[in-house]
């Protein structure tokens, strides 16, 4: 029987090559069955969600090995041979296990959407997804009209994006609680358990990079041996974001889908436009051709956080220090300051071989001080008692909203305004 893919492609990463060699010189083989078992369980994860998430941009099997490249390019090859075994380990595992929380059980959503018969061991589940679903009155009004008016398959489609949106915001903790459920006690080097670490490492790719801070540097795995968890994270982020092209959105697709969600189909028109990209520890050039200014604005405000999130990884880095070990220079790798651009254009027209359109990075900005002084001082109310009498109303308001959702959640609320 053949090799299968997952193994076919990890033998041309890297990352999993010194590893590999790493492991037959120890003697280490159960790491490698570990790097296989959780490489296929991510794998066929990935699978289902395109069914659950139809609208999503791809992060499919291709994301998971498009990730291995990029980071495999981020660490020079000075570095990779100074990094410790678990180290390697956990930036592959990292990248196999940090979208896992997108492919929740397929009874989790039925029970949001309250399709199963027995929802009693989701009721926890359910409580969490009301309270969020709760928060979108309008999409929710729409849902009732709908329904009213007997077009069931459109109110489907608000619900399920309603989902969608629920999948996307919270799957980092979800990949940490499936981590718990799936791999307690099974991500091991030697004799040192580090699923908890593995899974606040995926935890933290969805959080501020303010998290890496609190993590702990130097975690000892063996005998003179260390895994640095927030080098880990911080290759995790910037592998995930910088895979950023076409691939993630094919055409084929995307016509097939029809997509009609205007955040969604921003996202898909974003990533078809980047045609190609390089990256090393100097430079990360992104190749995109757009058809519309629309579309190189979005590719730009894009880029501008991938430049944040390579300052914070920088600073990240710098900050690394440890009791244990003399020397962690090699960890404090040289990231591109940011991305260049110079090769995301408009489209040429054959025909003419003009681009076809000229972007110009403009903005509609307002006046801060004058807006505040026309909102907040003097002259949008004649008198002093009309602005006491909104602001009042806006209390109310508030109180009116906050006691309605209170009902809905069945928690007690007295409204209480208080003047002075």
């Amino acid at each position: 029987m053949g090799e299968s893919t997952l193994i076919l492609k990890l033998k041309k990463n890297v990352l999993y090559k010194e590893l590999k060699k790493r492991c037959d010189e120890l003697d280490l083989s159960e790491v490698i069955t570990i790097i296989h078992d959780t490489g296929e369980y991510s794998l066929n994860k990935s699978k289902t969600i395109i069914r659950n998430m139809p609208e999503f941009t791809l992060h499919d099997q291709e994301h998971i090995f498009n990730m291995l490249y990029i980071a495999s390019k981020l660490i020079p090859k000075d570095t990779v041979v100074k990094l410790s075994t678990p180290d390697l380990m956990m930036i592959i595992l990292a990248i196999f296990f940090h979208d896992i929380g997108m492919c929740p059980e397929e009874n989790l959503i039925k029970a949001w959407k309250g399709q199963l018969d027995d929802p009693t061991p989701y009721e926890d589940e359910i409580i969490r997804f009301t309270r969020f679903r709760d928060s979108y009155g309008s999409e929710i009004d729409n849902i009732k009209e709908l329904q009213k008016s007997s077009e069931h398959s459109k109110a489907q489609l608000l619900e399920d994006r309603i989902v969608t949106d629920y999948i996307r915001i919270n799957h980092a903790d979800r990949a940490r609680k499936m981590i718990a459920i799936d791999w307690t006690g099974k991500i091991k080097y030697c004799d040192t358990d580090l699923t908890a670490d593995l899974a606040e490492i995926c935890f933290s790719h969805n959080e501020s990079y303010t998290t890496l801070l609190n993590m702990e540097t130097m975690k000892l795995c063996d005998e003179d041996t260390y895994l640095c968890v927030p080098f880990i994270a911080v290759i995790l982020r910037l592998a995930d974001i910088i895979d950023f092209d076409a691939k993630r959105t094919p055409n084929v697709l995307f016509s097939h889908l029809a997509i009609e969600n205007s955040v969604s189909l921003k996202e898909w028109k974003k990533h078809q436009a980047v045609t190609a990209w390089t990256i090393s520890s100097k430079n990360l050039i992104f190749s995109a051709q757009c058809e519309h200014p629309a579309i190189e604005a979005t590719v730009n405000e894009f880029c501008n956080l991938i430049d944040d999130e390579l300052r914070n990884c920088t600073l990240i880095l710098a900050n690394l220090n440890s009791d244990y070990i003399e020397d962690i220079s090699y960890y404090k790798i040289n990231l591109p300051a940011r991305v260049d651009r110079r090769k995301i254009s408009a489209i040429k027209d054959i025909a003419t071989g003009k681009p076809l359109y000229h972007y110009h990075d403009t903005k509609f900005t307002l006046n801060k001080k004058q807006v505040v002084d026309l909102l907040m001082g003097t002259k949008l109310y004649g008198k002093p008692e009309v602005a006491l009498r909104e602001l009042i109303q806006n209390s109310i308001d508030a109180c009116m909203l906050r006691e309605s959702l209170s009902k809905t959640w069945g928690e007690p609320y007295v409204p209480h305004i208080m003047i002075k």
